[in-house]
């Protein structure tokens, strides 16, 4: 499965679109980001923590693409241009995993049935965890308002989605279309960066 990787770009969201839209028509070569911010992606991290600190977060893009695209997108943006030359690249970041949580509770067995479809229908590299389901009937219930105290039928549950990044945007967007379901921000990990090595000729001061 493609690896993606998560940019942070030292300029507003507008710009880097339009930076992407020319460089797609110089190439040829079609980008498909996941904005952060549109997505449902939550940006957090030792990174996000610093530029608070330096006040550098007003202007700040962070993006997702697939590993090669992201490759591509860096090496432009360190070309020599008036453009390209605008927009510093902050992060640029390996995603191991991503994951995200969810609950739901419905009081009709056709929404039931389908989000019972939905968890289970998951694609290729993502896992359930921490899933808790509870199903009720309460058959004196019947012809009851929606909104009374009891209800004939409940089901509830909650669990959290774990997987590559690509598949648990999936998910993440298809029980989030479902009215029933209410899901959290997708919280990307990301792989470690190799710590430096000391070479031979290196002397401690």
């Amino acid at each position: 499965m493609p690896s993606h990787r998560e940019l942070i770009l030292g300029t507003s969201l507008p710009v880097v679109e339009a930076f992407l839209a020319g460089l797609t028509r110089g190439t040829a070569a079609p980008y498909h980001p996941c904005f952060n911010e549109c997505s449902g992606v939550r940006s957090e991290g030792p990174v996000e923590h610093l530029l608070e600190k330096l006040h550098l977060e007003t202007d700040a893009t962070h993006l997702i693409l697939p590993s090669r695209e992201a490759e591509c997108l860096v090496r432009a943006l360190a070309m020599p241009g008036e453009g390209a030359s605008r927009i510093p690249v902050r992060a640029n970041r390996e995603i191991r995993e991503a994951s995200f949580g969810y609950r739901f509770r419905v009081y009709a067995r056709p929404e039931a049935d389908a989000i019972r479809q939905a968890l289970a229908a998951l694609p290729e590299g993502v896992v359930a965890e921490e899933t808790e389901n509870r199903e009720e009937e309460n058959p004196e219930a019947k012809g009851a308002e929606l909104y009374a105290p009891l209800h004939a039928y409940v089901l509830s549950g909650r669990g959290k989605m774990r997987g590559p990044f690509a598949p648990i945007l999936a998910v993440h967007q298809t029980l989030t279309a479902h009215p029933m379901v209410e899901t959290e921000d997708i919280v990307l990990a990301f792989v470690a960066a190799d710590p430096p090595r000391r070479g031979r000729g290196t002397h401690r001061a």
